[in-house]
């Protein structure tokens, strides 16, 4: 009996895209950076302009809420106080929300110790990408709101 030669090509192509399509899926959706800098409060602003919004950012606004879910499943991964800051998030927040986190940081903001939260949001509209930014400061003691701003 003959045997035909198996080509090798299909399936290296297959294990290439079934590779791929793993390093995507497991892409972080969150940055954390506890990083005990100090910032004033009007410098905030610009640092959620110059965060990277990653994968939420090129992803529509109806995957906001498993991303935003995903994005604080990675926040509860980095210690008790994350946690407390993620389930925060979760209690203030409507199920609806369509905010993302992408960026999280513990800083000194003004003289106090808080979290910057950075969002990728939808645009003016409510459709399309989640291509908008949203930053919130938290008092890390009190979780309690200092700034919010939509840029």
């Amino acid at each position: 009996m003959l045997r035909r030669p198996v080509s090798m090509i299909p399936v290296v192509v297959a294990l290439t895209l079934v590779a791929s399509l793993a390093h995507g899926c497991s892409q972080r959706i969150l940055q954390y950076r506890d990083s005990g800098r100090t910032l004033r409060l009007s410098e905030v602003a610009d640092l959620a302009r110059a965060t990277d919004l990653g994968r939420a950012g090129q992803s529509a606004a109806d995957e906001a809420a498993d991303l935003r879910t995903q994005a604080l499943t990675e926040l509860r991964s980095h210690g008790k106080d994350a946690q407390q800051l993620a389930d925060a998030l979760t209690a203030q927040l409507p199920a609806d929300y369509r905010g993302v986190p992408v960026y999280v940081e513990r800083a000194s903001v003004d003289g106090r110790d808080c979290w910057i939260v950075v969002e990728a949001r939808p645009a003016a509209g409510g459709g399309g990408a989640l291509s908008a930014r949203r930053y919130w400061v938290f008092d890390s003691s009190s979780l309690a709101v200092v700034e919010s701003g939509a840029l």
